[in-house]
């Protein structure tokens, strides 16, 4: 009998990537949408759509009843913009609280919660050691304490619920608009650079979800956390010189000096405040962004789960420049 999986955040980049592969892989995928949800990633595909509507509870009985047969539950749904530190709070622990309780209320029993957090959760890596998962939390930003406490109320429900957790670094690829503005400054030749340069280790979408279904499916992995990242740790303008070098464009690097990128910030906070419309670099973003030891370490999930990302900078930078031009995005 084919087994059904659940996931959220199915309509987003991540998501609508791991649905593409469960698909692959011969599940029944459920998709929990809101009404509002733009399914452009899933039109066309065989998934089973269940609409959340928060001002309507009589829609809970459909979403617990595919909870409820479903053996993997994937958590991907999450805020990675918001207005404000309670509206991050909202977006990611609170969704994820009242996910846990839709699942006890249907009486699931999943082999697996898969909880997609961040390595902002963590916070960045303490002095040259790169990210582990074994250290002490210390998230700089308000996006960070939202996933921890996301973290932390999973974990909560461990006893009761296997519950594994996965922190990628940032993610780029096919459907991204995270990186989109980058790659549009290096299509005019231009790379970003400010201060010594943010090292980190960015993760190829389709190896992000490789590791998502392994730390699911691994019968050894259940209240485990694990980091899943590419192999290469660069400063991101060299990172975006390999993407550039890929493409065959001649970039320059253009310095941003650190006290304009804080006046922008503010001037964006401002911007914020007066739409009440999020954006994803403000003043929570510049946090994050003095931090310059963002390198991730895989050693576990290499252990543990067999993890092994396979697509490099140079490789995953072509696929997503390509992508970006059959699209016209750029």
């Amino acid at each position: 009998m084919t087994s059904e999986v659940f996931i959220t955040g199915a309509t987003g980049f991540v998501g609508s990537h791991l649905v593409d592969a469960l698909i692959e892989r011969g599940y029944i995928v459920n998709c929990l949408v809101r009404k509002k949800s733009n399914l452009k990633w899933l039109e066309g595909k065989p998934v089973k759509i269940v609409y959340h509507d928060s001002e309507n509870a009589t829609t809970y009985s459909v979403i617990e009843s595919a909870l409820k047969r479903s053996k993997y539950i994937y958590h991907v749904a999450g805020k990675i913009s918001a207005i404000s530190r309670e509206d991050f709070m909202k977006g990611n622990a609170g969704l994820t609280r009242w996910l846990i309780e839709r699942i006890f209320n249907s009486g699931a029993k999943p082999e697996r919660f898969l909880l997609v957090s961040s390595i902002a959760a963590c916070g960045p890596g303490k002095g040259t050691l790169p990210v582990q998962e074994s250290q002490e939390p210390n998230p700089v930003s308000a996006y960070g304490e939202s996933k921890l406490a996301q973290e932390k109320i999973a974990l909560e429900f461990s006893r009761e619920i296997p519950v594994t957790i996965v922190r990628p670094p940032p993610v780029y690829g096919p459907r991204d608009t995270g990186m989109l503005p980058a790659i549009k400054a290096l299509k005019i030749g231009i790379i970003p650079k400010w201060g010594k340069g943010i090292k980190t280790n960015f993760v190829f979408v389709s190896d992000l979800v490789d590791g998502i279904i392994m730390a699911a499916e691994n019968k050894s992995s259940a209240g485990e956390i694990y980091n899943i990242a590419g192999s290469e740790n660069l400063p991101v303008h060299e990172a975006l010189e390999k993407i550039a070098r890929s493409a065959g464009k001649r970039v320059f690097k253009v310095t941003i000096p650190v006290p304009l990128m804080w006046t922008l910030a503010i001037l964006t906070e401002f911007k914020i405040k007066i739409s009440r419309r999020p954006s994803i670099f403000n003043l929570e973003k510049m946090k994050e962004f003095k931090e310059e030891n963002w390198t991730v370490d895989i050693t576990k999930a290499k252990n543990d789960l067999g993890y092994e990302p396979r697509i490099g900078l140079e490789e995953g930078g072509l696929i997503t420049w390509k992508w970006y031009i059959e699209n016209g995005w750029i």
